[in-house]
């Protein structure tokens, strides 16, 4: 039996992780801090599940301090002085610490070569962005969160670098925003950038390799996390075109730059090939092939009764 937090973790990728746990260690004792925002009805029932509700960027991350916790898996961490806070009053209390960062951390517009691995460039952060509650500075402050981590050097710690993550409870729209349109229009524009390589992250799958760092020994303290070899946004559009059974007419285009922010998975300056090499060789770990796991995001929308995206 072991004590898991899991901060964060009711809308997307934790929620699957806690929901392997129930079913394959449901002896460990499981505290969720979170903000009881999202989902507050989720595993309200489950007896081996405890909930803490606060606000981690305040003082009432201050509930957490005196416990002592076998795995810390965090999900939520965004800003690297209430990190910092946090480590500093709970670091000698975790036995491993699970940080969820990201590739936004890269210099995904000036790699230093492609595929990107773990020893990539990375973004320089500057005081201003430690606060910054943009999108523009989301890579910064993960890349500063990961340093105040790598500060406390006995602590037993894993950082866990996804790309994009689709898949089941994905509320993003990001990939959704493509299946709707196609399963729905007779035609559908896809700007031409989509036929550049692009490394994805399936949702099940990452909740199996956080779960695996729950327990593995490990070489590193960095891992690129991606499910799939790099493939166009336009093959998995049109892989799923298939599976939807739909006569959507898919036709590329070029778009201007101008509307990069407009459509879901369109980055035209960035470079999206990210490798995993690490993760692959030190860890036989066996993910779903491309086919089946867009099968499984397809059969979760289905379930769901393909409601319009909010970006719409």
């Amino acid at each position: 039996m072991k004590t898991v937090l899991i901060i964060g973790g009711t809308r997307f990728v934790g929620r699957i992780v806690i929901e392997k746990l129930l079913e394959s260690a449901p002896d460990h004792k499981i505290t969720i801090f979170n903000r009881g925002i999202s989902n507050k009805t989720l595993f309200q029932n489950e007896e081996t599940i405890e909930f803490i509700y606060g606000d981690r960027e305040t003082k009432d991350i201050a509930q957490l301090f005196n416990r002592k916790w076998d795995i810390v898996i965090d999900f939520m961490g965004y800003f690297p002085d209430t990190l910092s806070y946090m480590l500093r009053h709970m670091h000698q209390n975790i036995g491993r610490y699970i940080f969820i960062s990201t590739i936004s951390v890269y210099d995904l517009k000036n790699p230093l070569s492609i595929p990107i691995t773990e020893q990539g460039k990375l973004l320089t952060w500057k005081e201003k962005d430690r606060t910054d509650t943009s999108w523009s500075s989301y890579g910064q402050r993960k890349i500063a969160c990961e340093e105040e981590i790598q500060k406390y050097k006995r602590l037993d710690h894993v950082i866990l670098r996804p790309s994009l993550i689709y898949g089941k409870y994905d509320y993003t729209d990001r990939f959704y925003y493509w299946l709707y349109k196609i399963k729905n229009e007779k035609e559908t524009e896809i700007p031409d950038e989509f036929e550049k390589p692009v490394n994805y992250t399936f949702s099940e799958d990452f909740a199996k390799v956080i779960i695996h760092f729950m327990e593995a020994s490990y070489q590193k303290n960095v891992y690129n996390v991606l499910t799939h070899k790099a493939v166009s946004l336009s093959t998995m559009i049109n892989e799923s075109k298939n599976l939807l059974d739909t006569t959507c007419t898919i036709v590329s285009v070029h778009k201007e730059e101008k509307f990069e922010f407009e459509l879901p998975l369109w980055f035209p300056k960035e470079c999206s090939e990210i490798s995993s090499e690490r993760l692959d060789t030190e860890f036989n770990l066996n993910f779903c092939s491309l086919d089946e796991s867009l099968k499984k995001t397809v059969k979760y929308f289905d379930g769901l009764q393909w409601p319009k995206p909010a970006t719409f």
